[in-house]
């Protein structure tokens, strides 16, 4: 599935990746703000595995590459 088709999965709830990654069991997911929030709009972050060997289940910002926007290989994985 292109990118668009991965962002519509996103605002369902569903987690994807990438197949263009190397990182093994990394996957995005779309944060939705509540009253809990400091952010009040949603955010799309990269979530990293358990077994990552420096970085386990670490959540960061992420922002598409061009290379992102333009693959035809997007996912959709179960959340980890």
């Amino acid at each position: 599935m292109d990118f668009a088709d991965a962002l519509r999965a996103l605002k369902t709830g569903a987690c994807v990746r990438n197949g263009h990654w190397n990182g093994k069991g990394m996957y995005l997911y779309l944060q939705m703000p509540d009253e809990m929030s400091k952010m009040n709009v949603p955010y799309i972050y990269l979530c990293m595995p358990d077994s990552h060997p420096d970085y386990p289940h670490v959540m960061v910002p992420w922002t598409p590459s061009q290379l992102d926007l333009m693959s035809e290989q997007w996912e959709i994985v179960a959340r980890s």
